[in-house]
């Protein structure tokens, strides 16, 4: 009789990504001695993810002085396993905090040098080694001296040095740029003409617009940091600042632009890279997520298998090689959908467990399995 495991997988910010949630049911299903469960916790207790997962928790806001204390408290108490988040901002605290992760959970938090390359896009043009990133610079830096701008192309993006899911991004022309510099002279005026009012001119950046075909990459590297497995896929349709319609690609001439990158980071997992391939047929990486990202789902959809990926590494097993690639040629859309998160029959909050240390009763609150069931 083979000895059935409990494996209990961690979702942290989960929000609307139900799909993975799902995804990662699916791959626990795939090794017949697991007994495993999808754990999802939030800040809200109304994150649709809950309705897909076996079991939901309530965890305080990731920037609460309690929230390490409630994390940790969470996965001494389910056993957990394997942690992720896919919250840009969460895994910041992730990785400024390691010594507050419980350390019997393997957490795919990003390294320092990640880290720097992913919130930092001006570090990441600075650090570019091997890889192409468009002319950068920041605004005060145009603000000091208008000239800078002479090396840049007729069109330029200016966004958030900082940014993330492609909010205050817009794209001007160069000579519009310099008339809204030339229309007034203090920085307060300027920021707000460009309405970029909220943000100082050292946080926001100038960049190269570069005309081409957009691609999604995922570069996998296992939980040594050894390069494991690269997918694409060509975006066809962005929505909310996420990848809305997409077709898979063949990565083969992707991979000196992964590997570069990669030696760079030295990241466990995948990390979500966009890349603008232009006419000449040079790659230029614009952005880097250390996480899931929004274009994961395409390349699921095409016979790729993540989840499972990472599921067989914290067991010590070897996955299976088509778990890392997937099919070219797969042209895939999102949807939206609608599921219920409580019936008027069957309240969702239940009573709170034991803490792992004494706490507030509110820090971490189980929800019910799901109402599907």
């Amino acid at each position: 009789m083979v000895q059935r495991r409990t494996f209990r997988v961690l979702i942290c910010s989960a929000g609307r990504r139900n799909y993975l949630v799902r995804w990662f049911r699916d791959a626990l299903a795939l090794f017949p001695d697991l007994d495993g469960e999808v754990l999802v916790a939030d800040a809200d207790v109304k994150a649709p993810a809950f309705a897909d997962a076996d079991r939901g928790f309530r965890l305080p806001p990731f920037d609460s002085p309690r929230y390490f204390e409630a994390l940790a408290s969470l996965c001494d108490a389910e056993n957990v396993q394997l942690a992720l988040s896919v919250n840009d901002y969460e895994l910041m605290r992730w990785a400024e905090s390691p010594g507050s992760l419980p350390g019997r959970t393997v957490f795919l938090v990003p390294n320092e040098a990640t880290l720097r390359l992913s919130f930092d896009k001006a570090y990441l043009f600075e650090r570019a080694v091997g890889f192409r990133v468009p002319e950068t610079t920041t605004l005060s830096a145009v603000f000091d001296d208008v000239g800078l701008l002479d090396r840049f192309p007729d069109s330029v993006i200016v966004k958030p040095r900082n940014g993330s899911a492609s909010a205050h991004l817009s794209r001007l022309d160069r000579a519009e740029l310099v008339r809204v510099l030339a229309s007034a002279s203090g920085v307060a005026d300027r920021m707000r003409l460009l309405r970029l009012e909220a943000l100082a001119p050292a946080e926001v950046l100038v960049q190269a617009c570069v005309v081409g075909v957009e691609y999604g990459l995922d570069i996998v590297h296992d939980l040594a940091g050894a390069p494991a497995g690269v997918l694409v896929r060509q975006k066809l349709g962005m929505r909310a600042g996420e990848t809305d319609k997409a077709r898979t690609t063949d990565a083969a001439s992707f991979l000196a632009t992964a590997s570069a990158l990669g030696r760079q980071t030295g990241h466990v997992g995948p990390i979500d890279v966009d890349v603008i391939r232009d006419h000449a047929g040079d790659d230029w990486v614009i952005d880097v997520n250390p996480r899931f990202g929004g274009g994961y789902p395409f390349s699921h959809a095409a016979g790729a298998n993540l989840p499972a990926v990472l599921v067989a590494w914290v067991l010590g097993l070897e996955p299976e090689a088509h778990w890392l690639s997937s099919r070219p040629g797969v042209l895939s859309g999102k949807v939206s959908t609608v599921v219920v998160l409580e019936d008027a029959r069957e309240r969702t909050l239940t009573a709170v467990p034991a803490p792992r240390r004494p706490q507030p009763s509110e820090v971490v609150v189980p929800l019910a399995s799901r109402l599907r069931r």
